[in-house]
């Protein structure tokens, strides 16, 4: 595997992650709120979020009795396709003992299990227009193995599904843990299409390192959590939204709701790191991002979500640590108890393109920052026209940085509702707010 940040340090932070037990969604009116069989109350926003059924041993088919070969030389499409196929058809899951299955086409896990025995279980696509195994249909699931296009050359990235390592499709109630995904060069490491309550939890992404590289696309999925996966050496970590994630043809037709990103830790050395639109009811929460300083990335982007709770998080590095942008009449959003440093330009930048109405409210609160402004001018907390009145409120944020190129902490191009508490520990930056 190519790992290209501290092995070590990686590696610890994976395990630190892999004991995560249950969901815990810290909204905008509560907190400490488990997802499983609990109330979410998010603002205006009052859901459930759904999560899919634990994985369960079942009796299993071995890929080695329907001919595959595991040797890394053969070809085990039909051998592999032929197990799952006859699992399916008899209630059972399908296990590959250890080996490397090379696999020329897409295969196809419909309604089945699969499972291996670690880093020892290896699926090898070779094929550079069929990388992709496919999660579908009703509780599909795979876990302790490694799948991989390393073998299959530069893709097109996110815009066709089929060359992606892993491809979730139209899939309901799957569960993906405990695997590694390595990458080609260009293509998506983990594609979530149109699917329906599931997880992906304790997932190792290792990209190329190349701008071409994403680890997480997500176009159009309703109720599916993102948990505890580690993350790198991509030009964007996690693509994260609705229908303007892919262009058309390829694009969904449908907005996601109820996605929750939480406990993930990334680090890209050329890219940005999640990049999430669209999507209404919204947890992002007690994630690691880390891109080099000085960088145009953004470690966390916000585009016209609404419901949003941006919680705990640590940034280091990029350009504006968490970035909001809305085109929406109404939105509700938290962003609070984030730690963000090393900043290009500011700390947390909020733009509207059109005015909020009340009641669409949105929260900056209780935030710490390191180095801001260390290569660009900007203020710590800056929001652009069209932010309306009574709808904004700034409380209780720290900036313990120096004044680099800062010009202001806080800057609004318009009247904010309420501001205090605000404090900065070794500068006197003036705020400007109409």
């Amino acid at each position: 595997m190519r790992f290209r940040f501290g092995f070590a340090t990686v590696l610890a932070t994976l395990v630190s992650l892999l004991g995560i037990q249950s969901v815990c969604f810290a909204g905008a009116a509560s907190r400490g709120i488990t997802i499983q069989g609990k109330v979410k109350f998010f603002g205006s926003h009052h859901f459930r979020l759904q999560q899919p059924a634990p994985i369960q041993a079942v009796p299993s088919v071995n890929v080695r009795d329907f001919g595959a070969a595991g040797d890394g030389v053969t070809d085990d499409t039909a051998a592999i396709q032929n197990a799952i196929n006859s699992a399916r058809a008899t209630g059972q899951g399908v296990f590959f003992p250890a080996g490397t299955y090379l696999h020329n086409g897409v295969i196809t896990a419909q309604s089945v299990r699969l499972t291996g025995v670690g880093g020892g279980s290896t699926l090898l696509a070779n094929n550079p227009a069929a990388t992709a195994l496919i999660l579908t249909g009703a509780s599909p699931s795979i876990q302790n193995m490694v799948v991989s296009s390393a073998l299959a050359g530069n893709g097109l990235s996110s815009l066709f599904p089929q060359h992606a390592t892993l491809l979730i499709q139209n899939a309901q109630g799957f569960v993906v843990q405990g695997i590694t995904v390595v990458q080609a060069t260009g293509r998506v490491g983990v594609f979530l299409q149109q699917s329906t309550i599931g997880n992906v939890s304790a997932v190792t992404v290792d990209g190329t390192g190349s701008v071409l590289d994403q680890g997480f696309v997500m176009d159009g999925c309703n109720n599916v959590s993102l948990l505890s996966n580690l993350i790198f050496n991509e030009g964007r970590a996690m693509n994260i939204g609705g229908i303007n994630v892919l262009p058309p043809p390829f694009n969904g037709n449908f907005n996601p709701l109820s996605i929750a990103i939480q406990g993930n830790s990334i680090f890209t050395g050329n890219g940005d790191g999640l990049t999430i639109s669209n999507v209404n009811v919204l947890d992002v929460e007690n994630n690691q991002i880390q891109l080099p300083v000085g960088f145009l990335g953004t470690p966390i982007f916000l585009v016209n979500c609404s419901g949003y709770s941006c919680s705990h998080n640590v940034t280091d590095g990029g350009d504006v640590g968490i970035r909001a942008l809305g085109a929406l009449p109404t939105t509700t959003g938290v962003i609070t108890e984030n730690t963000i440093r090393n900043c290009r330009a500011g700390g947390i930048g909020l733009s509207q393109t059109v005015p909020i109405p009340t009641p669409g409210t949105i929260q900056i609160i209780a935030n710490q920052f390191g180095e801001c402004g260390l290569a660009s001018l900007a203020a710590v907390i800056q929001m652009t026209s069209n932010v309306s009145p009574d709808t904004i409120q700034v409380v209780n944020n720290v900036y313990f940085g120096h004044v680099n190129n800062l010009t202001r902490f806080i800057q609004s191009g318009q009247h904010l509702n309420i501001v205090n508490g605000n404090y900065q520990t070794q500068t006197a930056l003036p705020d400007e707010i109409p």
